[in-house]
């Protein structure tokens, strides 16, 4: 949340210098708008100013030629509230920037003395326990077929290549938890079962690993467009909630683009980074 909190920052600081830098580059128009009944025609206005030299309002109808004054003058006054607005909301959010943390509430709990902690149940679970919740949850995956060739991972469980478990051993030397072929249900009630599926608790939600190991082969490729394309029906799309790797016979798996990828997606993920 501070993230966005310090975007939406930088979003009305950046508003306020233009349009402040408008007042300076055009000259004010005076008077302002009153909008009358609207007709056939649609609405019509009334352009009030002040008289300059009995300093009385001056109400006058404001004729077609006179719309782009009108316009201005609207738009002049619409702009003034946007920046009081925003001359309003801008130190607020400083100051909630510079005081807020993002776990100060789980916070309230960890910092207290373990006596005290085993008494309480917290508000707002740790990261760490839900972390472990998610862990813990037990779930299916895909049975394997006798004939099927399967791969030991050093976690301990199986999976079906040999790229699999250099994946998942490489997830689990770095610390970062994961779960192989754990079902997630989508939107239509159809089952996916991605290869690997990991927890972000720092945005509690889960991310999602494919990889797609024999895309030379044209029916093979077409079964990971769909599945891609299932993952989208779901609302989950390649780089927001989705990685993939791809792998041919004659483009085996990059080991160096997979510690890359891990680094970029997972790397906040490692367990021993759990608070």
């Amino acid at each position: 949340m501070k993230k966005e909190l310090e975007a939406l920052l930088e979003k009305y600081s950046a508003m306020l210098t233009k349009l402040e830098q408008e007042k300076v580059d055009n000259r004010p128009i005076e008077g302002r708008v009153e909008v009358l009944s609207k007709g056939r025609t649609g609405y019509s206005y009334v352009y009030v100013r002040k008289d300059p030299i009995t300093g009385k309002a001056v109400r006058k109808y404001a004729s077609q030629d006179k719309r782009p004054i009108i316009s201005a003058l609207a738009q002049q006054a619409y702009q003034e509230k946007v920046c009081k607005l925003l001359k309003t909301r801008i130190p607020q959010i400083r100051s909630l920037v510079a005081h807020f943390e993002e776990d100060e509430l789980e916070r309230l709990y960890t910092d207290l003395h373990p006596g005290r902690q085993v008494l309480i149940q917290p508000i707002v679970p740790t990261q760490n326990q839900k972390l472990q919740e998610w862990k813990n949850k037990p779930y299916e995956g895909l049975a394997f077929r006798s004939q099927e060739a399967y791969f030991q991972t050093n976690q301990g469980e199986f999976v079906r290549s040999k790229s699999e478990k250099i994946l998942a051993d490489r997830f689990f030397a770095l610390g970062i938890p994961y779960k192989y072929e754990c079902p997630l249900i989508t939107r239509n009630r159809t089952t996916i079962y991605p290869d690997f599926t990991f927890y972000d608790y720092h945005n509690d939600q889960e991310l999602y690993w494919e990889h797609f190991g024999m895309m030379g082969d044209p029916a093979y490729a077409r079964k990971a467009y769909q599945k891609l394309e299932e993952y989208a029906q779901r609302g989950i799309f390649l780089g927001y909630g989705l990685i993939a790797t791809f792998e041919m016979s004659d483009k085996p798996l990059n080991l160096k683009y997979i510690n890359q990828t891990i680094m970029h997606y997972l790397a906040s993920l490692q367990e021993h980074g759990a608070q």
